[in-house]
């Protein structure tokens, strides 16, 4: 294959004094110079994202894209579009996806209602496993760092990188590549996009350009904390198992441990939160392991958050979570204060009628992405 490329462009560029050809372009995300397949044609002069001269050839302009709907009798949809395929800086210009646009105009004009909503039709054309790759391997790894970036990008944040320079792709499938160099891989790739005010070279500031990318990073989020993913079913069964036992050094561990490589799609964490997110947890095995989940289970004086049962083993978990401010101390209280309603409410009185042995509570306070426990052993 590389012989047959080679051969193919040494004769479409490089043809001496009888050339044919008076110019061509490549197009492409990587720049191709210094390239073996290219021995023999060179010379080529690179145009990249930060050039100025062509920025306008790599989407259409404000002006192309207003045209465009007015000629389709569809600039009543401009705001929408630009929320959804505005947003790319390239030199000093501002681009919408021509793909995505063209693809809108096509579609609004055969629909029968009049405010046909958008769709992702970019990020549609791939796979988009480069950013699924990633971020397995950030969890797999426990960078929070990089997974705290990646945080801060989906909640509109702009995140500041060093630019790399590469001419052919990192190999992403053995994780050899750096958190710079991927994030420069994002960009040349249409996946982030530089801010107003950044440089476009060497430390630069990158941004996630419109909701038709951010609906993608939030889509291959959500695959990494399912049952798609095997690392975290395996954190979901041992967090089941080590609840059913009580060992709440390492309940405390592994819950800390999974929302540090949490990336959460929602801006704000209250209490609900909290309880939802172990919920989810629980619920991708409970099932599987024969193990009863419930949630806002009546007993007696009150309604306990989470409820465990494994009724081959005569077990109960009982779990109340409570949102405290993020420090040590608050955590602490939250958990205490969490134990206490399990005792105050006599939420295990249900199960010590039902004869089960093993009753364990379990206070939990939440802040930022920690947890504290406190333990009240046996209740039965």
């Amino acid at each position: 294959m590389l012989a047959i490329i080679n051969n193919l462009y040494v004769t479409t560029f490089k043809q001496g004094s009888t050339s044919w050809l008076q110019q061509g372009i490549v197009v492409g995300c990587l720049k191709i110079s210094h390239q073996s397949i290219f021995t023999g044609a060179n010379n080529f002069t690179i145009h990249g994202l930060d050039a100025k001269q062509y920025a306008g050839f790599f989407g259409f302009t404000y002006s192309e894209t207003e045209k465009l709907l007015q000629t389709f009798e569809l600039l009543h949809s401009k705001d929408l579009l630009t929320q959804w395929y505005d947003g790319y800086r390239m030199g000093d210009e501002h681009l919408f996806c021509p793909w995505s646009v063209s693809n809108f105009c096509a579609n609004a004009i055969e629909a029968t209602n009049f405010d046909f909503e958008p769709r992702p039709y970019w990020i549609n054309t791939s796979n988009n496993n480069i950013i699924k790759l990633y971020l397995q391997y950030a969890v797999d790894n426990n960078r929070l760092d990089q997974l705290n970036v990646m945080q801060e990008f989906l909640q509109g944040t702009p995140q500041e990188i060093i630019l790399q320079e590469f001419d052919t792709y990192p190999n992403l499938s053995n994780y050899v590549i750096d958190f710079n160099s991927f994030m420069t891989l994002l960009l040349h790739t249409g996946y982030l996009t530089f801010t107003n005010d950044s440089p476009l070279y060497g430390h630069v500031i990158l941004r996630i350009p419109n909701l038709e990318i951010q609906k993608c990073f939030e889509a291959k989020v959500s695959e990494l904390y399912t049952i798609k993913n095997p690392t975290w079913v395996k954190k979901s069964k041992t967090l089941l198992h080590t609840l059913l036992i009580n060992d709440y050094n390492t309940v405390y561990n592994i819950i800390n441990n999974m929302l540090g490589v949490f990336i959460s799609l929602r801006k704000t964490y209250d209490e609900f939160f909290y309880q939802n997110f172990i919920q989810g947890i629980l619920a991708l095995v409970a099932g599987a392991e024969n193990i009863t989940l419930e949630s806002e289970v009546d007993a007696d004086h009150g309604y306990a958050d989470i409820v465990l049962t494994q009724r081959s083993t005569l077990t109960v978990v009982i779990l109340e979570f409570k949102k405290s401010k993020n420090d040590d101390i608050a955590r602490i209280k939250a958990a205490d204060e969490a134990a206490d309603q399990i005792i105050q409410r006599n939420y295990a009185q249900k199960y010590m009628n039902m004869y089960y042995e093993k009753i364990f509570g379990l206070g939990l306070g939440f802040g930022g992405k920690h947890c504290a426990i406190k333990a009240l052993g046996n209740l039965a």
